[in-house]
């Protein structure tokens, strides 16, 4: 398996779309010529709730025109959110610290980041690292307080190589995947892959010795 990054989508507000079928329909675009216009069934986004590919959402921009978002919405764009992969997840963009900065440390010792684009893993001595691990989860906790951490130890596997101490703490999160991604880590195998220190830890010195 090799890793692809996931698609990003573009989810809308109603009221948004609202918004920007009155525009439209002034300037004498029904929802079909809209359809058209865009390559993308306008409809579906507004009375369904479905989002837009980054290409579509790029032509709507186009045809709304520059002068009516900054007078509409004050800024030279549609107020969005990016969602990731097909369970559309909504995008993190992870803010640099210590604390990050910290973890990224632990991943690179003792994680990994799947090539399946989901799971996140660290792995442990269960047994004769148990504070450690407790430290780990806190810090996880702290930085992304709505994940979820699944832990799974070695010998429960069906292909146990008998190691009765391992332990793996995982996380399931598409967006968070590719956050880390985002932020210079690369998924699959760190010694293939020549995976380094990302170059922003090397910004701050507290975020070096983190």
């Amino acid at each position: 398996m090799s890793y692809k990054p996931p698609d990003n989508r573009i989810k809308i507000k109603k009221s948004i779309l609202e918004i920007i079928q009155k525009l439209l329909k002034k300037r004498g675009f029904s929802i079909r010529d809209i359809n058209k216009k865009i390559g993308y069934c306008f409809k579906n986004a507004l009375y369904h709730g479905l989002t837009f590919s980054v290409e579509d959402f790029n032509k709507l921009k186009e045809l709304i025109g520059l002068k009516n978002l900054n007078k509409f919405f004050n800024v030279n764009d549609i107020p969005h959110k990016i969602m990731v992969g097909k369970s559309l997840q909504e995008k993190l963009i992870l803010e640099e610290s210590n604390n990050l900065a910290e973890f990224i440390g632990i991943l690179l010792g003792d994680g990994h980041l799947s090539e399946n684009g989901s799971d996140i893993y660290i792995s442990f001595n269960g047994i004769e690292e148990a504070n450690y691990v407790e430290y780990v989860k806190k810090l996880i906790k702290n930085l992304f307080n709505e994940v979820t951490i699944r832990e799974k130890w070695e010998r429960d596997s069906p292909n146990s190589s008998g190691n009765e101490k391992g332990l793996n703490l995982i996380i399931t999160s598409i967006s968070l995947h590719e956050a880390f991604v985002m932020k210079g880590l690369i998924p699959g195998n760190k010694v293939q892959n020549q995976i380094k220190v990302p170059k922003w830890i090397f910004k701050k010195k507290e975020y070096i010795i983190s």
